[in-house]
């Protein structure tokens, strides 16, 4: 065996080493990761939400069942022809009298005199405002003056 071959081999099992150490640092870096979770207790967990998300499409269904499950038409129509009929009696048993009507002649009605648009009148001159002069818009009047000359 040469020297080359030696210092490859070291070399080799060197990384071999480095190699086992990174995958036993890895598999306790999982083990502290997993905690206590087990197979077991994640199927435990995993049948317990199935079983919510049965529960929840049961009472999905059940919401978005059509109303007309609920009542029986027979029963309501039969209800409203006993409505009709109690409604037709009481009718009935009222006096029927014709109706005078005392209505008056309609009027025609009143146009004001005055213009519906009763705005008020624009002023013919321009307002005038008191402003005493500043320093600085004295200054800037004389420097546009000497500018124009």
């Amino acid at each position: 065996m040469t020297l080359e071959t030696q210092i490859a081999s070291l070399e080799g099992a060197a990384i071999n080493v480095e190699v086992f150490k990174a995958m036993q640092s890895g598999a306790s870096a999982m083990k502290q990761i997993r905690g206590d979770l087990s197979a077991e207790r994640v199927d435990d967990i995993m049948d317990e939400v199935q079983e919510e998300q049965e529960l929840m499409n049961q009472i999905s269904e059940a919401i978005s069942r059509p109303a007309e499950d609920m009542y029986d038409e027979d029963e309501l129509l039969a209800e409203l022809d006993g409505l009709e009929d109690e409604l037709e009696s009481e009718l009935s048993a009222v006096p029927q009298q014709p109706i005078k009507q005392n209505i008056a002649p309609a009027q025609p009605a009143q146009v004001p005199a005055q213009s519906v648009f009763n705005f008020p009148q624009v002023p013919s001159n321009v307002p005038t405002f008191a402003h005493e002069e500043t320093e600085d818009e004295a200054a800037l009047r004389e420097l546009q003056a000497s500018m124009m000359t």
